[in-house]
């Protein structure tokens, strides 16, 4: 049951992967050149933000007392 369920996740990912490439040009052409601009923006503040909470995670765990 788990197999079937870690495949079927994969294969939803894949699917969802290839349709984010499909559409992109489309999408690509509709934004234009300001609004790729600020959807990569946009992502860089979503990763920073990410990586700033993973980080504070592991800083955390070097105080915190056992």
């Amino acid at each position: 049951l788990l197999r079937g369920a870690v495949l079927a996740a994969l294969v939803a990912v894949q699917a969802v992967a290839l349709l984010c490439l499909l559409l992109a040009p489309g999408m690509a052409r509709l934004l234009g050149p300001a609004g790729i601009g600020i959807v990569a923006r946009l992502c860089g503040l979503l990763l920073m933000a990410l990586a700033l909470q993973h980080l504070a995670g592991g800083l955390g765990g070097l105080w915190r007392p056992r």
